[in-house]
């Protein structure tokens, strides 16, 4: 598997919100799930043309779900989660389907017994149909027809200082709505998980309107009223909001959840190496090689082996794309399908070297 660099500052956690005790660390885009509406003085016309939160809000609220899990950890008859170790926690989700498909993160169902969704102010027990912590993406199904579904955008032309609105259930207070600005772009955050194990994620939308814990699996919204991002992290020396906050984008949630409805799991690009973000040595031959990613191991067999990297070459790009950290190189390798040839540029004994690389699919 890719490794990956550690970005830690202050705290940088899922915004998932545990019981009363604190904080948890811890067919699909068919109707009008994606693509602006069509015809003459439409929403998503008067919403560019006034630029309200207040429609907006008025438009995609009904939409954005609030989601209430129990794991139950204790043995023996139910009790208390205070009394037994069970725990309690919130969320938020984004209808993708008028039959009941609930988009959320995958932290927000985690390992739960049970899952509540609360829809307007009904509450409806819904099942998990798949999640997938690499992208902290899951799907939900509550036994409901004929709902508010979301209309997916696009972030292919998102620019920075742009509007984004956030709808969620900050602390568990449904449908709040909070507004900002996209603060930047293609932020790659590494966090570490309840397991120790260091997780990437990638080319992920930084804003600072307001997200709190309850507010993961959650929408960010744009101007036109369309979700362009599911709202999952934010880096705050306190626990809540402090104006940064990350969302996923909405493209690679929406493929995510798709392949999670078809099949209940999702396969993984992987050309089977270890590594970490250069760190230059002052003095030494390596003093002039500032950014990339080293690669520390290579797993025998894998793609990487194959196409001839080793243990110390320098990747300064890949696919394309400009290496100056392992997380760029964590991106770069998710964002390469399956079967797809691509080109690395690799620093080794101060030569630039290119290798030919077929990305393979990671084994289980």
């Amino acid at each position: 598997m890719v490794g990956s660099g550690f970005v830690m500052g202050a705290f940088i956690g899922f915004i998932g919100l545990g019981s009363m005790v604190g904080l948890d660390a811890g067919s699909l885009l068919s109707g009008n799930a994606l693509g602006p509406l069509q015809g003459g003085d439409t929403p998503s016309e008067r919403l560019i043309i006034q630029g309200s939160v207040i429609d907006i809000a008025k438009e995609t609220q009904p939409s954005i779900v609030g989601i209430q899990t129990h794991q139950a950890t204790g043995q023996g008859a139910p009790r208390s989660p205070r009394a037994s170790g069970d725990t309690e926690s919130v969320g938020s989700g984004v209808i993708i389907e008028s039959d009941g498909y609930i988009m959320t993160n995958s932290h927000v169902v985690g390992e739960a017994n049970s899952i509540i969704v609360t829809i307007a102010d009904e509450k409806v027990p819904a099942e998990v149909i798949g999640k997938d912590p690499e992208t902290d993406i899951a799907v939900i199904k509550v036994e409901k027809e004929g709902l508010p579904v979301a209309r997916l955008g696009s972030t292919n032309d998102l620019e920075v200082g742009e509007l984004a609105v956030a709808i969620g259930s900050p602390f568990g207070f449904q449908q709040s709505v909070t507004a900002g600005v996209i603060s930047a772009l293609n932020r790659n955050v590494t966090v570490e998980t309840e397991a120790d194990h260091p997780r990437t994620y990638t080319n992920l939308i930084q804003t600072d309107a307001a997200i709190n814990p309850g507010n993961s699996g959650g929408a960010l919204i744009n101007r036109r009223g369309e979700v362009i991002g599911i709202n999952t992290l934010i880096y705050s020396t306190n626990g809540v909001s402090q104006g940064i906050g990350f969302a996923i984008p909405v493209e690679e949630a929406a493929s995510v959840a798709k392949r999670l409805v078809k099949s209940g799991d999702v396969a993984y690009s992987y050309i089977g190496i270890e590594g970490r973000t250069v760190v230059p040595a002052v003095g030494s031959m390596d003093e002039a090689i500032d950014q990339g990613a080293t690669i520390i191991e290579v797993e025998p067999g894998g793609p990487a082996e194959k196409a001839g990297m080793r243990a110390g070459d320098v990747v300064v790009e890949f696919a394309d794309m400009q290496v100056a950290s392992m997380d760029d190189l964590v991106a770069a390798v998710r964002g390469s399908a399956i079967g797809r040839s691509v080109t690395a540029r690799v620093l080794r004994d101060d030569r630039l070297e290119t290798l030919s690389l077929l990305i393979g699919e990671r084994p289980d």
